[in-house]
């Protein structure tokens, strides 16, 4: 009979007979949810596994629980359908699940066995050994796998083993330092905190012997600067440092100690010299034997600078010059006073510079100076001419004219000249109008008259010229005259511009319009050109003046006199009339150029009235009354007056005829409360419902919306009227009629 069964319910009904425990959980959950299914694991590791099962619709999470002894023992609650064990020891486990939902929780599904079995541990592969720094033995392993630790152990003759470290998983090497002569065997292990230790990897055997210092090889020496002394050597091997002894009367004397292979001694005084290099090491010491050299440093001579010169510039500035020699640190110039050498400069170069010196013969001479062998004993000499110097004015002054009384002055470059000074002669006074860096100044604004100008040049060295460059003239102011060619251009009926040619030294213009024989300024532009827009039919006359900030306004001005003949405002165009609502009136026509506003009268009995005067070009005319209408508007210009004729338009307006509502249907709710519903009629504001009592219609509801609600109807028939109500228009002369019959047992209706 089992067998019969469907897979999951067996597994169920065998859980039970083996695990009781699983009847209880299930006995005592009334849940109707289901068990998850599928349930299984991975081994993720050795020692932890990972439950898998498949989703169960509608479960708000999953419970696990772990088989003990028949009993079990909750383990943890999750919401997705995984769940990880981590640290298991050794042995079979067997787990279930059971899916939580907002009913409660389900019964267990089939169970699940696990069987954790631990590895064994693999001792580390390729141990080998490399030495450094003579006696540094670097091990290093392969990896081993689950490893949390390495373990390198020391090897006695008598096979016994020390622990000398433990390293991370990552660290596969050690470094046993500065080991003592011997011999020496090294095994590493894997270890596992719960698989425990493997056993020792292969033995690597090693050997130190202690090296001994050599002496330093190919010793060799370089003299630099005349007595700068430079040791080179080839590197030894371990050496941490070398020392460099001086010989001194058959004992070393210890002189530097360095790192690099190359010492350096600077400055040394001229004689023989022996030095002897010797390796160091930090481990193993000196070398006994060193490399020695001799060497002999020879006195140097300080030697005179050669080609001593000098130059001129800017009329008496004295430049130094000369070829640099050999050792110098610097070079000092004496000035030779009375026969004896006085210091006046101390430089690095190769030249110097005395600036604004005095005229007159003048001795140098110049030494070099080195600060390891002191200053040469001879010097070079030169003698140094310096004449004075006059400032001479500057020529071709000449002047010019701009901007009708801009004076511009333009002179030539004086020699020396750092800047000018430009005196203005009036009467037999030379007055000083300004001190100008370059060659040229300008006077704007100037009134006529003679004037006379005379240019010196100046020199923060020399001084002012003696003499200076004169120049004459006389200014007369020029006359304004009146614009040319000025003409009118007609832009539209309202609008027309003026134009005209620029005047010579016109800063703006003033345009006058002759009225009654008056000038009237109208306008001030800067411009050649001005617009007059809104202008009325008739004669104008009118009069452009050119000005000047400088020279006033001129005597005359050009003159224009022409007609603005306007132009007959045409009626408005494409007059169409629309009804909306049934009695809304909207008239409409097309715009006119010009037109300011529309004057729109209606015509009744032969005259025209006014109705309204609008700015655009329709008017609304709302709820009007029924009859004939006949409408005239007028296109109106605030310069050109109202239109002649008018746009007319006649039409009917007639009343619509109110409707009853379509379509009206009933429905009976709550035993006996009828509901009727309608379609929407033209221009209702709201609806009326009559019931039919005989020949008289008694009104039951007035409603705005689509539908009527009849509570509380008597049992038997009832025929209902709905009139449309418009408040244009009225109310609709039939009403849309139906028949309910309220029968409490049958509840049925009859439209008709």
């Amino acid at each position: 009979m089992l067998a019969k069964l469907p897979l999951l319910l067996s597994l169920v009904l065998l859980a039970q007979l083996t695990f009781p425990v699983f009847s209880a959980l299930a006995s005592a959950n009334s849940s109707t949810m289901l068990p998850p299914s599928n349930l299984a694991y991975q081994n993720v590791t050795p020692d932890d596994v990972k439950l898998t099962w498949s989703p169960v619709f509608g479960a708000t999470g999953y419970k696990i629980y772990e088989i003990t002894d028949g009993q079990l023992l909750p383990l943890a609650t999750v919401t997705t359908s995984t769940y990880s064990i981590n640290n298991l020891a050794e042995g079979s486990y067997s787990y279930v699940v059971s899916t939580l939902s907002t009913d409660g929780e389900s019964g267990p599904c089939a169970p699940i066995t696990v069987d954790i079995v631990y590895p064994e541990m693999a001792a580390p592969a390729t141990l080998t050994y490399t030495m450094q720094k003579g006696t540094d033995i670097v091990l290093n392993w392969g990896a081993s796998t689950y490893t949390e630790k390495y373990n390198v152990y020391q090897i006695s003759a008598a096979g016994d083993k020390t622990l000398i470290t433990s390293t991370a998983p990552a660290t596969r090497t050690y470094t046993v330092v500065n080991a003592p002569a011997g011999d020496y065997s090294y095994a590493v292990t894997a270890t596992h905190s719960l698989y425990g230790e493997s056993p020792l990897s292969n033995a690597v055997d090693v050997t130190v012997t202690t090296p001994t210092m050599t002496a330093p090889k190919d010793l060799t020496f370089s003299i630099a600067n005349g007595t700068d002394v430079i040791l080179r050597w080839t590197a030894v091997s371990y050496a941490t440092n070398y020392r460099v002894y001086q010989m001194i009367d058959g004992q070393k004397v210890l002189k530097s100690t360095v790192t690099a292979a190359t010492a350096t001694f600077t400055k040394l005084p001229a004689g023989d010299y022996s030095y002897e290099v010797y390796s160091y090491s930090d481990r193993f010491g000196e070398s006994a034997e060193g490399s020695p050299v001799s060497l002999t440093v020879s006195a140097v001579a300080i030697a005179a600078p050669t080609n001593f010169a000098y130059r001129l510039a800017n009329g008496n500035d004295v430049i130094l010059t000369w070829t640099a020699a050999v050792n110098a640190t610097n070079y000092r110039i004496y000035q030779i006073v009375d026969g004896q050498p006085v210091l006046k400069s101390t430089v690095t170069g190769t030249t110097t510079t005395y600036t604004n010196h005095a005229a007159g013969n003048f001795v140098y001479e110049i030494r070099t100076y080195s600060d390891r062998y002191g200053e040469s004993a001879e010097g070079s000499q030169v003698t140094v001419v310096v004449d004075g110097v006059a400032m001479t004015p500057p020529v071709d002054v000449t002047y010019k004219i701009v901007n009708g009384n801009d004076i511009v002055l333009n002179w030539s470059p004086a020699a020396n000249a750092n800047s000018y000074k430009v005196y203005q002669i009036v009467g037999e006074q030379k007055v000083l109008k300004g001190t100008i860096g370059t060659t040229t100044v300008t006077y704007p604004n100037i009134a006529a008259g003679e004037y006379v100008y005379e240019v010196h040049s100046f020199s923060t060295k020399f001084g002012e010229s003696a003499e200076g460059t004169q120049v004459t003239f006389t200014l007369v102011h020029p006359t304004m005259a009146p614009p040319e060619n000025l003409i009118q251009t007609i832009k539209s009926a309202t609008e027309f511009s003026l134009s005209w040619t620029a005047s010579t030294y016109a800063t703006n213009y003033k345009v006058y319009q002759i009225v009654d024989g008056q000038k009237v300024l109208k306008s001030t532009v800067t411009g050649t050109t001005v617009n007059y827009p809104g202008v009325k039919p008739g004669e104008y006359s009118f009069e452009v003046h050119s000005y000047s900030s400088r020279f006033g306004e001129s005597a005359d001005g050009a003159k224009l006199t022409f007609t603005m003949d306007g132009q007959v405002m045409p009626a408005p165009a494409s007059l169409t009339q629309t009804i909306a609502n049934g009695n809304d009136v909207t008239l409409k026509w097309a715009a006119v150029q010009y037109a300011t506003k529309y004057i729109v009268y209606q015509v009744i009995d032969g005259n025209k009235v006014l109705k309204s005067s609008p700015t655009g070009t329709s008017l609304s005319l709302p709820n009007q009354a029924a009859g004939q209408y006949t409408f005239v508007v007028h296109s109106f210009s605030t310069l050109l007056g109202e239109s002649p004729a008018g746009a007319e338009v006649t039409f009917d307006l007639v009343y619509p005829t109110i409707l009853a509502p379509a379509n009206v249907t009933s429905r009976i709710v709550n035993g006996n409360d009828v509901v009727l519903t309608w379609t929407g009629a033209a221009y209702a504001a709201s609806y009326k419902v009559y019931e039919l009592a005989g020949d008289e219609k008694i009104l039951r509801s007035t409603v705005s919306a689509l539908s009527a609600t009849l509570p509380k109807q008597a049992e038997g028939d009832h025929i209902y009227l709905v009139h449309t109500v418009s408040t244009r228009f009225g109310e609709s002369s039939e009403g849309a009629r139906i028949q309910v019959t309220i029968d409490q047992q049958t509840m049925h209706s009859l439209r008709y």
